[in-house]
């Protein structure tokens, strides 16, 4: 049979994409509370000077901070408003203390990290008081070790190498790509349904099995779900994963078809794909190990949730929350509240209840 050049251009074309997609859209999970703002946070002993002078010697500019903070806006009618208008000044305040009060906090514009977190360093050797910065980039080797133990381990097991690590092999390329531990969670799965449908690689209706048997399509279908909920381009790259393992595993059946047809005697398989079940004892056993990976990348990713610092006091920094949620600073909303009651004092009825409305 002629292999058809069009498929095989396409398959070589999806192969070549994935290897580049993964490394343009490669990342390193960042421990960020504010996506534009790095948050610095430095003892309220220190001087707040100080602490400016420190980050603005590093190259920093723009700093907002507690003591440059001004009224945002004044009537011109009524400059001088009742108390109870002024909740939203103070309650502003609240982005510039961690919880327990004992850090003043300091947002600082994306830039260089590195020179902010070293003159962080020699200002706490300095004055003796913990500093420090939430955007500390640190990469998760706990996701590529785990994905290679997984995919090593499957390649040992597997009567089929070949096929399952072209298959494979771009779930693990994922994960180095995106080492995040839902990734790698999804990874695992992708290689469990590639190790247990390798089995049946050449066998006469393989896809026909591989359609209908839950075994293979359960954690596929979890392993691209986890993936969309991580991101967009998680779930991208991980279906584009799944289009080049199909085109590898095209490749593979194509260059064997096309070695059968120069050998003068063709070895044909006895039983066919229905007669061999996916799962039996063995491949049942090693399910169950997938358990042991899966658990090593839950531990890892609750350990790495829990925000704490390597000294010192551990420091609790506003977060963002959503709209509906309850929250102790303002939001964007309460600011427009704020400026409308501002700015519609000087219109109200004073013989009537004129307090601040909540729009």
């Amino acid at each position: 049979m002629k292999p058809n050049k069009v498929k095989i251009s396409f398959s070589i074309a999806a192969v070549c994409s994935a290897f580049i997609f993964l490394f343009a859209f490669r990342s390193i999970p960042v421990f960020r509370i504010w996506d534009s703002y790095k948050v610095v946070y430095a003892d309220k002993s220190i001087s707040e000077e100080k602490v400016l002078s420190c980050l603005e010697n590093a190259g920093c500019q723009n700093i907002i901070s507690l003591d440059r903070q001004q009224i945002p806006l004044v009537s011109d009618f009524t400059p001088v408003l009742p108390d109870s208008y002024n909740e939203y000044l103070t309650s502003r305040l609240g982005y510039f203390f961690d919880y327990s009060k004992s850090f003043l906090l300091y947002y600082i514009p994306n830039g260089s990290g590195q020179q902010i977190v070293k003159a962080l360093e020699n200002l706490s050797s300095e004055t003796g008081l913990q500093a420090g910065i939430d955007g500390i980039q640190q990469y998760p080797f706990a996701v590529p070790v785990v994905c290679i133990i997984v995919f090593f381990t499957f390649l040992y097991l597997s009567k089929n190498k070949v096929p399952f690590f072209l298959s494979a092999c771009f779930s693990l390329l994922l994960s180095f790509s995106k080492p995040f531990y839902p990734i790698a969670a999804a990874a695992v799965l992708y290689m469990l349904s590639c190790y247990l449908s390798q089995r049946i690689w050449g066998r006469k209706k393989a896809f026909s099995v591989l359609k209908k048997n839950p075994y293979f399509i359960v954690p596929l279908a979890v392993s691209f779900f986890i993936s969309l909920l991580s991101g967009v381009q998680e779930g991208f790259l991980m279906i584009l994963c799944g289009l080049s393992s199909c085109s590898s595993l095209f490749l593979l059946g194509t260059f064997e078809s096309f070695m059968d047809s120069r050998n003068s005697f063709k070895v044909a398989k006895i039983f066919s794909a229905p007669q061999l079940p996916l799962m039996y004892p063995a491949t049942a056993f090693h399910t169950l190990l997938c358990l042991a990976p899966l658990l090593v990348l839950l531990f890892c990713f609750i350990f790495a949730s829990n925000f704490s610092f390597a000294s010192g006091k551990n420091v609790s920094l506003p977060v963002p929350v959503e709209t509906s949620s309850e929250s102790s600073i303002p939001s964007l909303k309460d600011f427009y509240c704020w400026a409308w009651n501002v700015e519609s004092f000087p219109y109200k009825n004073l013989n009537k209840n004129s307090g601040f409305e909540k729009v």
